[in-house]
């Protein structure tokens, strides 16, 4: 299995686990109270995720990312939200 993982500050604010197909399985941790906000915006960007408590499961490839850099920065924000209210 491979696994990746990007780290701030001893955070690991992104995962990616490698699937089939050059597709990887992206998940992220989210506060309760911003889950609603992420949703909306992967929902108005068309984008499939699963919802599960304190996270989502995105399943994405290269170029699923580079053309929708706009809402991964907005998702990454809102992440970034997560671990600073928990610190």
């Amino acid at each position: 299995m491979q696994f990746v993982v990007t780290n701030d500050s001893g955070y690991n604010y992104f995962w990616l686990h490698k699937r089939n197909m050059n597709k990887s399985l992206l998940g992220f941790r989210m506060a309760s109270s911003l889950q609603d906000e992420a949703a909306g915006v992967l929902d108005v960007a068309n984008i499939s995720y699963v919802k599960k408590p304190k996270k989502f499961l995105i399943t994405v490839d290269r170029q699923m990312v580079e053309a929708n850099q706009e809402v991964f920065k907005s998702i990454a924000a809102l992440v970034k939200k997560t671990w600073e209210s928990d610190t």
